[in-house]
C-alpha cells in the first residue's frame, strides 16, 4: 500500500537536515509518540530509531500488546541548493510489517520541505491488505510527529 506524507519546517534545509540527524529530537520524537524502551543511534547520516508502541487492539491478540518499531533513513549528500534525499525503513520487529521508500527535504514552505513516499507491506495471508489500512495511518501519524516535534525545537 502506498504511502505519501508531506511535512513542514520553519528553517532551512541545511538546518533542518541537523535536526532531523540530531538523537535528541529522534528521541523526543519517540517519547511524543508513546514510545517506551526507546534507543537512539546516529552514524553520519544514517539515523536508526527503535521504541516499543502499543499494539492497535484489534492485532494485540496476534502481536501481544506492544510492537517494536524500528525507524531508519540513510540521508545522501547535500545537493547544490540544498535538499537531500534519504533512504526510509520502517519495520515491526518479529512481524511480517515493513515500509521501504524516500523522503525528500528541500526548501520551500516555510524553510523547509518533507516529502515522504513508501510503500507498506503486510505480508500475512489474507488479512494483508486489511492490517495494511489499519497500519498506514499510524504510519502517517508517526512520520508527521516530525513536523511537531521539529517546529518546537525551532521555535526555541
Amino acid at each position: 500500500m502506498e504511502i505519501t506524507t508531506h511535512v513542514e519546517f520553519a528553517a532551512d534545509p541545511a538546518t533542518t537536515h541537523a535536526m532531523l540527524t540530531d538523537p535528541a529530537f529522534l528521541e523526543q520524537v519517540a517519547e511524543e509518540s508513546e514510545g517506551t524502551n526507546i534507543e537512539v543511534r546516529v552514524d553520519g547520516d544514517t539515523t536508526t530509531s527503535s521504541r516499543d508502541l502499543p499494539a492497535p487492539d484489534v492485532a494485540q491478540k496476534f502481536t501481544g500488546s506492544t510492537l517494536r518499531v524500528v525507524e531508519t533513513v540513510a540521508w545522501g549528500p547535500a545537493a547544490a541548493d540544498g535538499s537531500r534525499t534519504g533512504d526510509l525503513t520502517v519495520k515491526v520487529k518479529g512481524q511480517p510489517a515493513t515500509v521501504t521508500g524516500t523522503v525528500t527535504l528541500k526548501a520551500g514552505g516555510p524553510g523547509s520541505v518533507g516529502d515522504v513516499n513508501g510503500d507498506l507491506k503486510v505480508n500475512v495471508p489474507l488479512m494483508g491488505k486489511k492490517i495494511e489500512k489499519m497500519a498506514a495511518p499510524l504510519i502517517v501519524e508517526g512520520i508527521k510527529m516530525w513536523e511537531v516535534v521539529g517546529n518546537k525545537r525551532l521555535a526555541g
